[in-house]
């Protein structure tokens, strides 16, 4: 359970990186249905690269490089593009330290309010509910979830919320905290649902491969949970090539690798 939640909580800047387009997004580039209210300076080449190592599961990496970023954007009031910075941060120390993640979130969520900005709204949404998440507080973060779909019903907000729902509904499938085993069966069903919609939804939209994996993986997860092994060899073998197309960490690269161990897949 630990290691489904920690590596499918992964929020979200909605676009798609030049530097690596088969795998992650970019805060510079189209973002489909996702459109700005404000004519702003447009975030600094570390909100991006941040958003790419996140998506690629280098974590740490993620925080490192966008933590002075964000210290200076705030030292600078630049709403907007600190309250971006401060989304991505959160959402990769919501990896490590989840209790570190809240005061980015909080401003990231602040900014928002204050500048209005639609794709800022967004990601603060998903900030503040992957932070959410991390300390069980499920309606909340379900809530955080939903408005940040919402913003973009078909864009990479949307998908990513449903993957981040999803985790949700597993959280709450095992009834939170240290248990490992499943006290609210029903709830498989809907994290099924934000899995197959959130797997929908990035089909069709341009360079969106590694979200489509951490889908299959997490429906290869409830499928192992509903002991459905040809569901789960199924959607943990396309989660393993996708995350390889897609240049994933070898962390990534290892939950669906030990999803088909376990199930001793042909």
């Amino acid at each position: 359970m630990k290691r489904i939640l920690t590596c499918l909580l992964f929020p979200v800047l909605l676009t798609v990186c030049k530097k690596q387009a088969t795998a992650t997004p970019n805060a510079g580039a189209d973002r489909g249905s996702v459109s700005s209210t404000t004519q702003a300076t447009p975030p600094p080449p570390e909100v991006a690269e941040a958003a790419r190592l996140y998506f690629l599961g280098m974590y740490a990496d993620a925080a490192k490089l966008i933590q002075p970023k964000y210290d200076e954007l705030k030292a600078k009031d630049e709403a907007r593009n600190s309250g971006l910075a401060g989304g991505w941060l959160a959402l990769a120390l919501a990896r490590d330290v989840v209790e570190n993640a809240k005061a980015p979130a909080e401003h990231a969520v602040a900014m928002s309010a204050k500048t209005g900005d639609t794709q800022l709204r967004a990601v603060a949404k998903l900030a503040m509910g992957a932070y959410q998440l991390g300390v069980d507080e499920f309606d909340a973060a379900s809530a955080s979830f939903d408005e940040a779909a919402k913003l973009a019903p078909d864009g990479w907000e949307a998908a990513l919320a449903h993957l981040l729902r999803a985790e949700t509904s597993l959280g709450r499938a095992f009834g939170g905290g240290d248990n490992t085993e499943i006290q609210n069966p029903a709830q498989l069903d809907k994290a099924k649902s934000d899995y197959q919609a959130a797997k929908t939804i990035a089909s069709k939209l341009a360079s969106a491969t590694i979200v489509q994996a951490r889908a299959a993986e997490g429906l290869a997860a409830v499928a192992k949970y509903k002991h459905d092994k040809a569901g789960l060899c199924s959607f943990a073998d396309e989660a393993a090539k996708l995350y390889e197309q897609s240049g994933a960490s070898d962390y990534l690269k290892q939950g669906p690798r030990e999803l088909i161990d376990s199930a001793q897949c042909p």
